[in-house]
């Protein structure tokens, strides 16, 4: 009585779609996270062949500036990604409550 019983598909569909919903994201986060790192390397370049430059004072502000670019430049893959993510969502969602009746 006022239990809640959970089928054995409906398991492995949420266990399918948090897969799905973390590979987005990792796909998602990739080409910001790679930018940032090529920054990070060449920053580290930078400061062993200018010792006396304050790599700090200025590796932030350019870290932000290529965060903010390859944002921006990546913005129609994320809306695109997004647009289908929405799409599986709908349709993962219909199958979970046909899986709850």
């Amino acid at each position: 009585l006022g239990g809640v019983v959970l089928k054995a598909g409906l398991m492995q569909k949420m266990i399918a779609i948090t897969a799905e919903v973390f590979i987005i994201g990792v796909k998602i986060a990739a080409p910001i996270m790679t930018a940032l790192f090529l920054v990070t390397a060449a920053m580290g370049v930078l400061a062993r062949t200018v010792p006396q430059m304050n790599v700090f004072m200025v590796g932030f502000p350019v870290q932000i500036s290529v965060g903010l670019g390859a944002f921006l430049v990546c913005m129609p893959l994320f809306a695109m990604l997004v647009e289908r993510l929405i799409i599986t969502m709908r349709r993962d969602m219909l199958v979970m409550v046909d899986f709850m009746h």
